[in-house]
């Protein structure tokens, strides 16, 4: 019979039926009568005052367990409509409204719930806890727990204590510490891993802890195969729980010394064999509730995942009304607000929108920008290909002279090409004009990086008379003078004074500058990747910086006029097929002390 507190002296004509063999609640079953006392059923407000009675003095006050009755207070028409209002919100939350319920809309509603909800219902009032908690109310909790698929209770476990020992709480049983997500099933506990190191006895060690005492105490026992230092794993070892050992050791040593006489034998036997059966019950028992852990663990899993994928797929849907792309909308897969298990709604899409949106605009651009690099780098890689073969038809004495092929490249005639827009189509055909036209531009090139070498030169000539060249001479080869020494100013460059020891390797004339390889040039890359260059970028090369070298230019005046040749006419010819070879004083000897001796050009490059 489910009783509910004792209320006001109504009986309500509602009756409910229970079939505990069946473990359904139906209204055709076995009669339950509710009696009430103190809230009035029908809710007529002149029977509030029979709530009250009358102490010494002629006070008021109000009888144990029922709610109290507010003072009557005079309000003016304005606040009238408010004060009403805030009565019936108030007294929608007493718990006596909800137990004036019929019976059997009440377990109607307590068979929809969960077993945490009816827990949290017994910790709400008195009233539910002794309703909810009552032996005739198992059938509830039965029939709430078949249908949450939580297997049945331990042979010695109620119902109720069964739902309270899983979802009553997470703190330690043992200490009270908290978020404790594991039960340990042999041992009936809830324990945390302090306490598991604490109170855990293995086996081998026994004999150790209690001496004097039989080993044979520990088969009638429950016992765990996972100790406190395990973190969860299985081993071969038994592990007791101290105070279980403690305890049978006091009823061992009980039946022990009655054991004297034929019926205190017959005792310790038949407990003890109660006792292995009552383990290995606990034992199979525990390995079942292990079992629907992991199980129902593995579920709770794939339902938090497919809830989250529902959320992402509408979310997503939303998007793509909006004229996102799925390659863009997959970048919010794993933002916070998206991996949830919220259900979307209206609210918290306009809430999460502004945000989500901002991570897909940054990828779509980001995606845009990797396309063009990509198409850009692949266009490049066309021309690379197509500069390639043509340069296979060249003479070497002119090849030297090429221009990189980074640098053909930003030709505006080719760069043309390799901008145009997306919808045209670049290929090999497409640089064919240009590439008809390419000697001469590159022709045209040369002759501008000639009449630049000879402005530098000429102004740097101005300022030093030992190397002054005429300005009648300035049109007749002056480049190719022998005081015309260049070098190589460009970044990075191998044969910078950054790099060498001494003085850099000159370059002598118009010949050597425009074939000077810069070591850019050799540790580009030829051979690229569209895909790569699309992530890391076309290579930049060192551009030859070709500049006057000064000083080289003074020492070779004074190897000319050491000769006794005039160093505004001398070229670099000349100076060559002369033959002569200079000593150098500073050097050390060589071998047999002899001074090495140095054709003009290395005479430059050491003095």
């Amino acid at each position: 019979m489910l009783l509910l507190p004792r209320q006001s002296a109504v009986t309500p004509t509602t009756s409910l039926q229970v079939d505990e063999t069946g473990g359904n609640v139906s209204s055709t079953s076995v009669m339950v009568n509710l009696e009430v006392s103190d809230v009035s059923i029908s809710g007529d407000d002149s029977e509030l005052e029979s709530d009250w009675e009358t102490g010494k003095k002629g006070r008021k006050f109000k009888l144990r367990g029922q709610p109290a009755s507010k003072r009557v207070k005079v309000v003016d028409s304005a606040s009238a409509s408010a004060h009403k209002t805030t009565s019936i919100v108030r007294r929608k939350k007493n718990v006596s409204v909800f137990l004036s319920m019929p019976l059997d809309v009440i377990c109607a509603i307590f068979l929809e719930l969960t077993i945490k909800d009816l827990i949290a219902l017994t910790r709400t009032s008195k009233s539910l806890r002794d309703t909810l908690l009552e032996k005739h109310a198992t059938i509830i909790w039965k029939t709430v727990r078949e249908n949450s698929s939580v297997p049945e209770p331990p042979h010695d476990f109620s119902e109720q204590r069964w739902a309270s020992f899983l979802f009553g709480g997470t703190q330690c049983q043992c200490c009270g510490a908290p978020n404790i997500r594991t039960v340990e099933f042999f041992l009936r506990r809830r324990l945390c891993t302090k306490c598991k190191k604490d109170n855990y006895v293995v086996e081998s060690r026994f004999a150790r802890m209690f001496p004097h005492q039989e080993k044979a105490v520990l088969d009638l026992i429950p016992f765990t195969d996972v100790g406190g230092w395990a973190h969860g794993h299985a081993s071969s070892s038994r592990f007791f729980w101290r105070e279980d050992i403690e305890k049978m050791i006091q009823r061992w040593d009980e039946l022990k010394s009655k054991s004297r006489s034929v019926k205190g034998k017959q005792q310790l036997q038949d407990f003890c064999e109660q006792r292995k059966k009552f383990v290995a019950t606990v034992l199979q028992e525990g390995e079942n509730y292990i079992e629907w852990r992991e199980r129902s663990s593995k579920e709770h899993s794939n339902d938090i995942h497919e809830r989250k994928k529902a959320r992402y797929e509408a979310i997503c849907q939303r998007f793509r009304d909006l004229g996102y792309e799925d390659c863009d909308i997959r970048e919010i897969e794993y933002e916070k607000s998206v991996a949830v298990t919220n259900e979307l709604t209206d609210r918290g899409w306009t809430r999460i929108r502004p945000s989500l949106e901002q991570v897909i605009i940054k990828a779509r651009d980001s995606r845009l920008d990797f396309e063009l690099r990509r198409r850009r780098a692949e266009r490049v890689h066309t021309f690379k290909k197509v500069f390639d073969a043509h340069a296979l038809t060249v003479l070497p004495p002119l090849w030297l002279q090429y221009p990189h092929w980074q640098e053909v490249a930003n030709f505006p005639e080719i760069i043309q090409i390799i901008d145009s827009p997306d919808n045209v189509i670049v290929n090999a055909h497409s640089f064919a004009p240009a590439m008809a036209e390419l000697p001469s531009l590159i022709a045209k090139w040369l002759e501008d990086k000639r009449a630049a070498l000879k402005k530098q030169l000429v102004a740097a000539n101005m300022d030093d008379a030992s190397t002054m060249t005429p300005t009648s001479m300035i049109d007749v080869d002056v480049l190719n003078l022998a005081t015309s020494v260049f070098k190589c100013a460009g970044e990075g460059c191998m044969q910078t004074p950054l790099y060498a020891e001494t003085w850099s390797d000159p370059l002598f004339g118009w010949t050597d500058a425009a074939s000077h390889m810069c070591s850019g040039r050799t540790s580009s890359l030829w051979n690229f990747s569209p895909l790569t260059v699309a992530y890391t970028g076309i290579p930049s090369y060192i551009k030859a910086v070709i500049v006057p070298f000064r000083d080289a230019s003074v020492v070779a005046a004074k190897l000319v006029r050491l000769v006794g040749l005039d160093p505004s006419r001398v070229t670099i010819v000349d100076m060559d097929r002369s033959g002569y070879y200079f000593l150098c004083s500073g050097c050390p000897l060589v071998h047999n002390r002899r001074q090495k001796a140095y054709p003009w050009r290395a005479a430059v490059c050491i003095l």
